[in-house]
């Protein structure tokens, strides 16, 4: 990996950053290369660090199978029940948030009728 990185330096560098390809030589050992150790060190270790619960994660969301297959977008009878279900849940709530609108705007409404029928 970093003999790769180290590859793409000196391709990109002299023409991201403008340098002569020979200034960019003689920095590879000083400079590009402790940078590249480090860089995929801590790649590795993040990735290391994260991976299980990221996989974790996305088997419960059942966006890959237990098995570790991606889905391939082809949904499985159990990935489809949940989806309905989370659809209906979703129109549920969305159906309760209105009826509970309307209901705070009828109380409004009695409550300002109330006021006038005081005057």
């Amino acid at each position: 990996m970093v003999l790769v990185m180290l590859l793409w330096n000196y391709l990109i560098t002299p023409i991201y950053m403008g340098y002569p390809r020979e200034a960019v030589v003689e920095l590879l050992i000083p400079a590009f290369l402790p940078f590249n150790l480090i860089k995929g060190g801590l790649n590795t270790a993040i990735t290391m660090i994260i991976y299980k619960p990221v996989v974790t994660a996305l088997r419960h969301a059942h966006l890959i199978e237990a098995n570790g297959n991606l889905s391939t977008g082809h949904f499985n009878e159990t990935q489809k029940e949940a989806l309905e279900r989370m659809h209906r849940r979703e129109v549920k709530e969305q159906t309760m948030n209105r009826e509970m609108a309307q209901k705070l705007k009828n109380q409004e409404i009695d409550r300002r009728m109330g006021q006038d029928a005081e005057r």
